[in-house]
Formats: C-alpha cells, sequence, structure tokens
C-alpha cells in the first residue's frame, strides 16, 4: 500500500525514536548514579519504582492498541496517536534531565525528593512513549504485505532505528563525562527536540490508507465506523488465540533481555577498566554501530539466499562466540592497547549477530498478523503489534534490576556515588577538571578483579543463555515458513 514518500518518511521518523529512548533506557539510570541524586537505600527505592514502572509500561501497550484498533478519525487509526505520543513524550523526556534537586550533604533526607521526582517522570515517560510506540509500529504492517516488500521496509526502519540509537550510545558519554548534570540537560532537551521533528515527518508525508491521500476521504470514515469495536475481552481473546504470537512474544522477551546487558553494563565497564575517559566508549559505540548496521543493510540478500530459520541458527552462533571471547578478554591480564582492539572484535561478533537475528525475528512477529487472519480471519495490527513493546518493557525491567542488583551486591555503586559527588561538584564549579577528573580515577582503581569479574560474567554469560534459549523456542514452536507465508497470503486474497 505505502509509496516510497510514505515509506521513506516512515523510516526516517523512528530515527528520532530511538535516539529519545536510547537516553532513557540507557543511560538515565547512569544520571542517576554519577550525579550525586541519592544513596545506596534510595538508589534502589528507585529502581524498584523503574521495575515496576516498566511493568505498568508493558500491561498498558495491549489496552492502546486496543484503543488504537477503535479509533476512527481523518487522519486514519494510526497517525493521530503517533503525534500525541511524540508530543507528550518529548516533554516529559526534557523534564527527566532537568528537574531534580540538589542535595549535597544532606542526600540521607532531600535524596528521596529526588526519587518522587525521578520515579514521577519515568512513569509518565513509559506511558506517552506507550502511546507513540504501539502507534508507530502499528503501521508497519499496513505500509507491507508483500514477503519482498516487508523485508526492505523493515530494513530501512531497523537501520534507521539503530541510527539513532547509535547516535545516542555513541555521542552521550562523550558530551556528559566530566560535567554530567550539565551534558545530560543539553542532550535530554536536544533529543526531545528531533524526536518532534522526526514524527512530524510520519504524521504528515506517511499515507497509510489507498488513496495515498494526509487525510480519508468521508465515504472511507463511514465505513470505518461501521466497523465492530474492539473491546479489552475481544483484546485478550485475539491474543491468546494466535499460537504463534505467543511464541514470538516470548522469542522477543529473550531477546531483547539478552541483547541490551553489554549496553546498560558497558559504560560502567570502561570506567572501571579503562579509567574516567568517553572516548573509548564512543569507539565501541562506532564498532556497534557499524556492525550493526551493515548486517541490518545485507539483510535482504541473506534472505534471498537463506531461509529464515537457517539466518536465525547461523546468527545465534554468531553471538553466543562473541560473548564468550568477549568475557575471555575482558579478564585476561592484557595491557589497554591489546585488551581494548579485542573487545572490539568480540563486540563486532555479537552486535552483527544481533543485527541479524533482530531483523529476522521482527519479520517472524510481524508475520504472525496474517497467520491470525489466515486462521480466524480477523486482521488486527494494533493489537498483535502491542506485544513487542509489551515485551521490551519487560526485559526493560528485568535489566534494571539486574543492574541494580549487580552493581549494589558487588559493592560498585559505592565507587560510583563517589563519583557523583565529584560530578555535582563539577557543575557547581567547585573543582578544576583536571583534579576532578585525578580523584575520580582514583575511585575508580579501587574496584577489585572480583568486582570486575562478577560484571563482565553478568554482561556476558546471562546474555548468551537467553540468545541461546530464543532460538531453541524458534526451531521448537515456530510454525510460519517463507513457504506457509505465501500460500497464507494468497488464501486470504482469495477470499477477500
Amino acid at each position: 500500500m505505502g509509496t516510497k514518500r510514505s515509506k521513506w518518511s516512515y523510516a526516517v521518523g523512528c530515527t528520532g525514536r530511538d535516539l529519545g529512548y536510547v537516553l532513557v533506557t540507557l543511560f538515565f539510570i547512569t544520571y542517576v548514579q554519577y550525579t550525586n541524586l541519592v544513596n545506596t537505600s534510595q538508589f534502589l527505592v528507585l529502581t524498584g519504582i523503574f521495575v515496576l514502572c516498566r511493568i505498568w509500561d508493558a500491561i498498558n501497550d495491549p489496552m492502546m492498541g486496543t484503543i488504537i484498533a477503535n479509533t476512527r478519525s481523518r487522519f486514519g487509526k494510526y497517525r493521530p496517536w503517533v503525534l500525541i505520543g511524540c508530543l507528550t513524550n518529548a516533554v516529559v523526556l526534557a523534564l527527566m534531565f532537568t528537574v531534580r534537586v540538589e542535595v549535597g550533604e544532606q542526600i540521607d533526607t532531600l535524596g528521596w525528593w529526588n526519587v518522587v521526582i525521578l520515579g514521577s517522570l519515568y512513569l509518565f515517560w513509559g506511558m506517552t512513549y506507550t502511546i507513540n510506540d504501539v502507534s508507530y509500529w502499528s503501521l508497519l504492517p499496513v505500509l507491507s504485505e508483500d514477503k519482498k516488500d516487508r523485508d526492505r521496509l523493515t530494513t530501512m526502519v531497523t537501520v534507521f532505528a539503530s541510527l539513532g540509537a547509535f547516535i545516542s550510545g555513541g555521542i552521550v558519554p562523550i558530551i556528559t563525562t566530566g560535567n554530567m548534570v550539565l551534558g545530560y540537560r543539553l542532550v535530554g532537551i536536544s533529543f526531545a527536540a528531533v524526536f518532534v521533528f522526526c514524527q512530524l515527518l510520519v504524521f504528515f508525508l506517511t499515507h497509510d490508507n489507498p488513496e495515498d491521500t494526509f487525510m480519508i476521504s468521508q465515504e472511507a470514515m463511514a465505513r470505518e465506523k461501521k466497523e465492530k469495536s474492539v473491546t479489552l475481552r475481544d483484546m485478550v481473546t485475539i491474543l491468546m488465540r494466535n499460537q504463534q504470537l505467543l511464541v514470538m512474544a516470548l522469542v522477543v522477551l529473550l531477546y531483547t533481555t539478552a541483547s541490551s546487558f553489554l549496553n546498560i553494563f558497558g559504560q560502567n565497564f570502561f570506567y572501571f577498566k579503562y579509567g574516567y575517559d568517553g572516548r573509548r566508549i564512543f569507539l565501541f559505540t562506532v564498532i556497534y554501530a557499524v556492525s550493526t548496521l551493515l548486517s541490518q543493510a545485507i539483510y535482504p540478500l541473506l534472505a534471498g539466499r537463506f531461509k529464515r530459520m537457517k539466518i536465525v541458527e547461523i546468527s545465534t552462533i554468531v553471538i553466543a562466540a562473541g560473548y564468550f571471547l568477549f568475557f575471555v578478554f575482558a579478564n585476561l591480564p592484557l595491557t589497554a592497547a591489546i585488551s581494548f582492539p579485542l573487545l572490539c572484535f568480540a563486540g563486532v561478533c555479537v552486535f552483527s549477530g544481533q543485527g541479524v537475528f533482530y531483523m529476522a525475528m521482527l519479520i517472524m512477529l510481524t508475520n504472525t498478523i496474517e497467520y491470525d487472519e489466515w486462521k480466524n480471519g480477523q486482521r488486527n495490527e494494533a493489537i498483535t503489534f502491542s506485544v513487542r513493546p509489551f515485551m521490551v518493557k519487560l526485559s526493560g525491567a528485568v535489566q534494571s534490576l539486574m543492574l541494580s542488583a549487580v552493581l549494589v551486591s558487588c559493592g560498585l555503586y559505592g565507587i560510583i556515588n563517589q563519583v557523583g559527588i565529584i560530578e555535582t561538584a563539577i557543575a557547581k564549579g567547585e573543582i578544576s577538571q583536571t583534579a576532578a577528573v585525578s580523584q575520580i580515577t582514583a575511585f575508580l582503581q579501587a574496584a577489585t578483579g572480583g568486582q570486575m569479574l562478577a560484571l563482565t560474567l553478568c554482561m556476558t554469560l546471562i546474555p548468551m543463555l537467553l540468545i541461546l534459549g530464543s532460538r531453541l523456542v524458534i526451531k521448537k514452536k515456530y510454525m510460519i515458513s517463507e513457504e506457509l507465508y505465501t500460500q497464507m497470503l494468497k488464501e486470504i486474497r482469495e477470499r477477500k
């Protein structure tokens, strides 16, 4: 259905979404850790709030899908919510890195105000992002039904999404290290503005109707109003009757939990391993970006030569090998000049494998929409696609819990808190940059070999097992092969 203009604006629009998403999911907790906002007990409470917020967001996703499915407007079902979610989320995103209580020596009392403020903003961020996320991804199956067309569009979207993620992951450590209070404030406001711009492209230029018009006709509106509304009970029925959707929901949960472990632990790892310098984090992020983008860009070529099951199998092996190598190289007694390039090589294996695996997984998930239509005679893009953000947010809850548990149990959070005090002093102009870096380096060097071993073990072994688990689920339970998908499309068209 979608024209080239619609598909390109839709894909480019994803850049701003992931720019802001990665800023929050990867760096918000780093911002909390390194800017002297809360003490250890308050940090654990705040982490618990984050986990509950993620679970609540996950529950919201199918309900948001139901609201979208029942929407009738001249702009279609999806684009109004894309715009509403974007505008509200951008405001909250900017506030998350600007509103704070300076605690000073009274962190044990004033820190609780930061728990309240940051917990509330995190809740509102998740809820507003859900509005945009579910509506945005529901447009994908509407714009592409043909297998090759869907492969190409999915590739475009994931490449631009990855671009946004990599820009965020690469430049944030460079901008913020050394003055995190001011750095994160500037980044938060700037990324919010880019998010709005990118989603305006989607709202105005992506047309999800056969007439390819900005607003649908009065006749089409009349037809939509006659369609049966979807109730919450219908939502549960739609989700539970689609067995292949449930299979892919578990795969998405396992994969998304695994794929972010290197990222969420990475900034802390590189600070403790190589010192308080954002340059190595930036270089590793560049490796991450290039590996993932190239692997995703060549996915259509791989899909033309290999079956998806084979692609999943090979990418799983590459990912597992990468995690194993990262663990080994991280714990060998090597100089920085030798160990860092070796870690980058391990990263290439992990990230290129994940890029291909993600592409195959996303297409497999999308194909469950036609599976439901084929089996049950109904097509519900918004409700079906709400499963992806549902599982992503559940995985985010697991990741936040794991990060906090590891940092606190290993004694690393106490060191990070000392760094936060120095960072606050930098922002107030109470200490020079040179003196601050010297003190911070001394704090970071206090980490023991046992603490670093525990950190790297969590970064590598857990995600390796989760990736292998997702591969096993696909092998045993997923049945929509290329041949069955072609047959489903043929039979669906014959019924119409």
